[in-house]
């Protein structure tokens, strides 16, 4: 009401959907900004069934330009700097906000648009690398085909650790690597502890790789500097929960790269700040390994579609994902 730009929360679904699917969506959405600024292309059918209607998203982008002599391209660019700001703030709220600095991690985007943002977050966070998987739009449902079996078993152990004597723990963990044996025969046994410093409202989770309580003690010492930045070396150290996780791995075949380069003609592109540029258009999941790709270009797959930005170059990983590093 006050003339800001707002991006979300709500989702305008997959039904009607955002005014390019022609399903009777008339609010413009970021999948309708996408399509403008040649990010997408309504050539290539989402999903191999959505066709999009590029006309009816700069109707819809019109409405936020001004009107009928509004520039949609101008509306695009600005809904795209909207909602990288919003992805990067949750970004940030599981990653600084906890003590943790992203700018030595990789970002992984995935769904279908999470790669076309995938440049700018990590930009935004600071980060240099990006790994785009060959096929993000299903990485959920082949994370879970390809997860190992997995039964965790827990029991709560309120002691402190300087009162704890040799055998204690082994003694303790027993019933706990029974259960967990039990519960998924023939699976690899780890064990893990939940500790914290007296007086503290949080544990941290340390692998059990010595039945010696000072171990313990000081492998959470270590873990609690890695993830807040201080410890206590004095501070009495307290037990909390132990923890027994096994797991049994899944029988999964990996798909690898393609043999040979499956090639698209260029297309125009308006980039993040609404410059116009040419970008090189690759299909995703058909990149022979070893090839290199540089920014600005368009990776255009199946089930979900990246953007690389200028500044930004990759190479194929033998998997079929695209590594991403900024110049």
């Amino acid at each position: 009401e006050g003339g800001a730009l707002r991006v979300g929360p709500r989702s305008a679904g997959a039904e009607p959907g955002p005014a390019c699917y022609g399903r009777g969506g008339t609010e413009p959405t970021v999948t309708d900004a996408c399509l403008v600024l040649g990010w997408l292309d309504p050539e290539f059918r989402l999903a191999d069934a959505v066709q999009l209607d590029r006309v009816a998203a700069e109707r819809a982008l019109t409405t936020l330009a001004g009107g009928g002599g509004g520039d949609p391209r101008a509306a695009a660019a600005a809904i795209v700097e909207v909602a990288t700001a919003v992805m990067a703030r949750a970004l940030k709220r599981v990653s600084v906000a906890r003590g943790i600095d992203p700018r030595g991690m990789a970002l992984l985007p995935f769904g279908g648009a999470g790669p076309l943002f995938g440049c700018a977050l990590a930009d935004a966070l600071g980060m240099s690398r990006v790994i785009v998987p060959p096929h993000p739009g299903v990485l959920s449902a082949l994370g879970l085909a390809a997860a190992p079996e997995r039964v965790d078993v827990i029991a709560s152990l309120h002691r402190a650790l300087g009162e704890m004597h040799d055998g204690d723990l082994h003694r303790a963990f027993e019933p706990l690597l029974a259960a967990a044996a039990g519960a998924l025969p023939h699976a690899a046994l780890t064990r893990f502890a939940d500790c914290r410093f007296a007086g503290q409202g949080y544990e941290v989770t340390v692998p059990v790789t010595r039945e010696d309580p000072a171990a313990l003690g000081a492998a959470f010492r270590a873990a609690h500097r890695a993830r807040h930045g201080h410890a206590d070396p004095e501070g009495p150290v307290q037990l909390v929960n132990l923890r027994v996780v096994a797991e049994r791995p899944a029988h999964m075949v990996v798909e690898s790269a393609a043999s040979r380069t499956k090639t698209v003609r260029p297309r125009a592109i308006v980039a993040r700040g609404g410059d116009s540029t040419r970008a090189e258009v690759w299909a995703l999941g058909q990149i022979a390994a070893g090839t290199h790709v540089r920014g600005p270009a368009v990776l255009a797959g199946p089930d979900a579609t990246a953007l690389v930005e200028h500044g930004w170059h990759g190479v194929v990983h033998g998997t079929g994902a695209v590594i991403l590093e900024r110049t």
